[in-house]
């Protein structure tokens, strides 16, 4: 049986093989999704580069930390990855490593559901810098975003908004400790901060009942940290990142499997998903 594999590190928690198990059921094609647990980041160059090799394999999903390393390992990149020089797909075709990245188009199709999208622009607020925040960021300047961003390092944000102004994709800085707009539409949660049951060290202050809330990470059927001290200073807007999951991985299966399923089709995946849990 052909096979898709799952590669990062603290798995545990990842909902993704429940998702592919229910899309390998929806598109009438049988794969399994394995997870690939790796502790030590010096090993995924010499894991990636081997893949090609691995008996039945079609691709793989990229996840937290290793996304800006897999792209460096890909044989071809497609358009959309090379702005942000992150990949979370792969796909090994005529022996050769694929790179993609569908975290964006999953992003904006859950802001769309969730009416987090409209015609005016947006400001929103980017906490933390990784191979998501960098895979998002041209997607959301695409659709009408005015992009904030801040990180505990300084130093890293200041490079990624010289790097993207090389694309004509604009971006506001602000050290995390001294965010002085107080303003913004939506906060978006990039950080890793849930995995580990904490929250980022952003003002309260910048918390009230209009904003909205979103959390990459996900808690399925309860709350994230960071959606739980949001609450307390007064949001009432609050989802988590668990329909750009599904998302991503319908777009990575067309990515795949040469698919066209579109945002209908992800709407009945994702409501199998939540009635199947």
């Amino acid at each position: 049986m052909k096979k898709v594999l799952l590669i990062g590190e603290k798995l545990n928690y990842s909902e993704s093989p429940k998702i592919h198990n229910i899309i390998s059921k929806y598109i009438n094609y049988d794969y399994t999704y394995e997870k690939i647990e790796l502790k030590n980041i010096n090993y995924i160059n010499d894991f990636i580069k081997n893949i090609k090799n691995f008996k039945d394999l079609i691709g793989a999903n990229i996840t937290t930390p290793f996304k800006e390393d897999v792209y460096k390992c890909c044989n071809i990149i497609t358009e959309n990855s090379k702005i942000s020089k992150s990949v979370n797909t792969i796909k090994i075709e005529n022996n050769k490593i694929k790179g993609h990245n569908t975290d964006g188009y999953g992003l904006l199709y859950d802001f769309k559901r969730l009416n987090y999208y409209n015609n005016k622009k947006n400001d929103i607020l980017i906490i933390g810098l990784g191979g998501t925040s960098r895979s998002i960021i041209p997607i959301l300047y695409k659709n009408n975003y005015n992009i904030f961003l801040t990180n505990r390092t300084f130093s890293k944000i200041q490079y990624i908004k010289e790097y993207f102004y090389k694309f004509n994709i604009k971006i506001n800085i602000f050290e995390i400790n001294n965010i002085k707009k107080k303003d913004f539409d939506i906060i978006l949660n990039a950080t890793s901060s849930g995995i580990y049951n904490n929250i980022p060290n952003i003002d309260s202050n910048l918390i009230n009942d209009k904003i909205k809330i979103y959390d990459l990470y996900y808690n399925f059927n309860k709350d994230t940290p960071f959606i739980i001290w949001c609450k307390k200073y007064g949001s009432l807007y609050n989802n988590d990142g668990l329909g750009m999951l599904v998302a991503q991985a319908v777009y990575s299966s067309n990515f795949w499997f040469n698919l066209n399923l579109n945002e209908n089709d992800i709407n009945i995946i994702l409501n199998k998903f939540i009635n199947k849990n």
